[in-house]
């Protein structure tokens, strides 16, 4: 809401607004765009800018722990129905987020890659949200403070956030003309026996 309703003094375009959030800060990132506008708040629970949206157009979630399982419960101070709640997974269906990058490291002892990011990115891919899932192999926990691995992991961030919100309809129309590419090479490659 803050960017929205100041957005010409921040010089931002008030409809492509992305969240970024590592570790906990990633939880909070997806618990923000999947209550946006609902009137459910998990995130900031004053109303300051009025009727702006909270919506936003993307999410990029570094080693995002998103299940309501005890280690993550425990680690961010939550229990019961709370944990539930603000288990990220939970909102893992049609309509709910925005496209959503996950990023992890395979050796992550405190956030496990796998019933973390790649479930939950399997759940949106299942949804038929748009998300995309960059595993780092053997990286640990907060991988990016390694030499070299923030430059490459913003560059990811950047590519998706241009795909999904800044030129989306140009990638579109992109994506479908060259699947028609495609389609039609692989008619024509099974037309000939080869």
């Amino acid at each position: 809401r803050s960017v929205r309703a100041r957005s010409g003094e921040l010089r931002a375009d008030p409809e492509r607004v992305a969240l970024v959030g590592y570790s906990a800060g990633a939880h909070i990132a997806l618990l923000g765009a999947a209550s946006a506008d609902s009137g459910t708040t998990f995130v900031g629970g004053d109303r300051e800018y009025g009727e702006a949206s909270e919506g936003v157009s993307a999410v990029a979630a570094f080693f995002a722990p998103v299940t309501k399982d005890g280690s993550v419960s425990t680690m961010l101070g939550l229990s019961g129905d709370v944990a539930v709640e603000s288990a990220p997974m939970e909102y893992a269906s049609a309509g709910v987020l925005p496209p959503v990058l996950f990023l992890h490291g395979t050796k992550d002892g405190l956030v496990p890659h796998a019933p973390n990011s790649v479930a939950m990115f399997e759940a949106l891919r299942a949804a038929g949200t748009p998300t995309d899932l960059r595993l780092y192999d053997g990286m640990a926990h907060e991988f990016v403070r390694l030499p070299g691995m923030m430059d490459a992991t913003v560059h990811d961030v950047a590519s998706f956030f241009d795909r999904h919100m800044v030129r989306s309809e140009e990638f579109a129309v992109a994506r479908a003309e060259a699947e028609a590419v495609w389609t039609e090479r692989v008619a024509a490659r099974a037309a000939s026996g080869g």
